[in-house]
């Protein structure tokens, strides 16, 4: 870990953002957190590449799938892999990641306003809106060369105990 200087917080390397969230590749998305004000806020990364299994079935006609923009599905995910960052490296709900499981909600507000393309970095600024004792709001925002792709008024994100959450099969 790196410490940047004004802030009060150490930034999270890619092992540790794999040690922080539960996913792999290809459902890892986020890439690099920038900044990171523990119980604040967060900015962090993930770069669109022709390599993203949303290309698979054009990877061979590189020009078309350079032209389709990323799903925006995976757009709000990687948003909300951010603001999970942000929920466990502030301490919130008393989050343990060998005891709990951090789930998303609900999403309020969503708004697209633009595409992210192979090449493009997806810029997510999080922060806190209101914590409650097992769960927090966030909003913000995802940005591409400065010019904002999608809005999120508000996310919801729970802390659950993982003995609670179990497979049930009928």
């Amino acid at each position: 870990m790196t410490l940047t200087a004004g802030l009060d917080t150490t930034l999270p390397t890619h092992e540790r953002i794999q040690g922080l969230l539960p996913h792999r590749f290809p459902m890892l998305l986020v890439d690099a957190v920038w900044e990171l004000r523990a119980g604040e806020s967060i900015r962090a990364a993930k770069a669109v590449t022709l390599d993203e299994p949303a290309y698979a079935r054009t990877r061979r006609g590189a020009a078309r799938a350079a032209s389709q923009g990323y799903p925006t599905s995976l757009v709000i995910e990687s948003f909300c892999q951010t603001a999970g960052i942000l929920f466990m490296e502030s301490g919130l709900g008393g989050y343990d990641r060998h005891r709990h499981v951090l789930l998303f909600g609900a999403l309020v507000g969503c708004r697209v306003s633009g595409a992210a393309f192979p090449g493009d970095v997806l810029t997510h600024r999080a922060s806190i809106v209101k914590v409650f004792s097992d769960s927090a709001v966030f909003a913000g925002e995802v940005a591409v060369d400065g010019g904002t792709v999608l809005t999120v008024d508000h996310v919801v994100m729970a802390v659950r105990d993982r003995g609670t959450i179990q497979e049930t099969r009928p």
